[in-house]
């Protein structure tokens, strides 16, 4: 803690003011192992271990709709959008069935379609809309898309299915097949697309499924640089065989760890590293599971996970912004004037609080001000006089900003023994006390003393010294 003293020139007294120290990180700080990954982004990073496994159960579902996402359709043109027809109508269509990986894909195995039913007609479909599955012509089952699907809207839907055959199979999907729905148009209700099925047992897929950092020093998405943290990876095997493949750790698309995994058929593998961010700018950690493909994965949508953290500097000490001018100061006292105030500001010190760097700019987040002041009461003669030692307010600065505070909670203080004095304190919620880096503190203190005192003859002035 920085320590700014006040001493009397001709007369022993003793002002002592102690503003709590910010924190920030400090650019110029060299890490010890691994520096230099992504811009001014400096860490030590452990060897990658690996802290446990998981069997996979197999998904046997042959048809299940997972998931349904709404949206506005766009007609290309009027009679497009309304069938001609002078009843009010639904008029559902089906379109755009795709599997994101591609189209060779293994088979006997659960694996999610997508694809778009919308309502081109002018009345709302009813609630349920029954949907048939064909692969290669033959029916698998019949599920339902629910409703009702409003005018000019559509649902893009998820689902769940499984073709127990090897070889080039159409997929069709068929709604409305019983035509129990009375519509504008029933030839617009299928849609169909050529997969290829390759023997599951041959099939590989391999996923990264999380990247997540953990400890007491991760709150939500923020990091406190100078501080261990965990990260904790999974990586999946969904293949029916074991691989090796090489898992990729980047921090802001620069490579920390690379390392080639043994995975077991059919479960995920835990890994984690133990890291501390020296300083650096918001962070995006990336875990790649062969990123080249070596292991020829049908399914590579899977192979990538991210987590985006925000990097604050809670261990290290923001420096001071203090010129050499301001190291010295000066307050004058009239001893010949019964009664008086003295306001007396402290040279600039940084606060409590946390400081923290985004992409672009820099920025000081304060959680807490406090201010505390001794004053040495050999000053007056207590016996006659009232004498206060006041906290009187904190200002900060940034650039052309400047904002005026008040504390107001009482901090507990023990004082040494002739000496009278206050600590009080201001906290700030997330977000209230925000100020672009650099920023100046200004401490602010008032001394009082009551008309049937003066201070004691030759004081002239007080003289205020910072000390490391």
């Amino acid at each position: 803690m920085k320590r700014i003293w006040t001493r009397a020139i001709s007369l022993l007294l003793v002002l002592l003011f102690i503003p709590n120290v910010a924190f920030a990180i400090p650019r110029d700080q060299e890490a010890e192992i691994n520096v230099n990954s992504g811009e001014e982004l400096d860490y030590e990073i452990s060897d990658l271990e690996v802290t446990g496994e998981t069997p996979v159960q197999d998904d046997f579902a042959v048809l299940e709709i997972i998931s349904q996402e709404p949206m506005v359709i766009e007609a290309v043109n009027e009679s497009d959008m309304f069938a001609s027809s002078n009843e009010a109508l639904p008029d559902i269509r089906l379109s755009n069935l795709t599997q994101p990986a591609g189209t060779t894909l293994p088979s006997d195995t659960s694996i999610e379609y997508v694809f778009d039913i919308a309502n081109y007609g002018t009345a709302p479909t009813p609630s349920s809309i029954p949907l048939s599955v064909y692969v290669a012509g033959t029916c698998i089952g019949t599920t339902t898309v629910e409703g009702p699907i409003e005018s000019g809207y559509g649902i893009k839907v998820a689902i769940l299915i499984r073709v127990n055959v090897v070889g080039d199979r159409v997929v069709t999907l068929w709604g409305n097949e019983d035509k129990a729905i009375e519509e504008v148009d029933y030839n617009n209700n299928t849609v169909s697309q050529a997969f290829k099925y390759i023997n599951k047992d041959t099939a590989v897929d391999v996923a990264a499924n999380r990247i997540e950092a953990t400890g007491f020093f991760v709150t939500g998405n923020q990091i406190e640089c100078g501080e261990f943290v965990t990260f904790e990876m999974d990586v999946a095997n969904y293949s029916q065989s074991a691989q090796s493949v090489p898992v990729i750790l980047l921090f802001n698309g620069s490579k920390a760890i690379e390392e080639v995994v043994a995975l077991e058929p059919m479960s995920i593998t835990q890994l984690s590293v133990n890291l501390k961010f020296n300083r650096g700018n918001n962070v995006t950690a990336t875990l790649q599971v062969d990123p080249e493909n070596t292991s020829n994965d049908w399914n590579m949508t899977n192979n990538e996970a991210s987590a985006f953290y925000r990097l604050i500097g809670v261990s290290s000490t923001l420096e001071k912004s203090v010129d050499d001018s301001l190291l010295f100061t000066t307050v004058a006292i009239n001893g010949d004037t019964p009664g008086g105030v003295m306001n007396v500001i402290a040279v600039r010190a940084p606060a409590t609080g946390q400081a923290y760097y985004q992409t672009t700019d820099d920025f000081a987040k304060i959680d807490q001000l406090m201010s505390t002041i001794y004053c040495d009461t050999k000053l007056f003669n207590p016996e006659i006089c009232t004498y206060t030692c006041k906290v009187a307010r904190i200002v900060v600065r940034s650039g052309s900003a400047t904002e005026e505070y008040l504390p107001n909670e009482n901090q507990a203080l023990s004082l040494p023994s002739g000496y009278i004095g206050e600590s009080k304190s201001k906290t700030f919620s997330e977000g209230e006390c925000e100020f672009n880096l650099p920023i100046e503190i200004e401490y602010y203190y008032t001394m009082e003393w009551s008309d049937n005192c003066a201070p004691l003859a030759g004081v002239q002035s007080i003289k205020m010294q910072i000390e490391e």
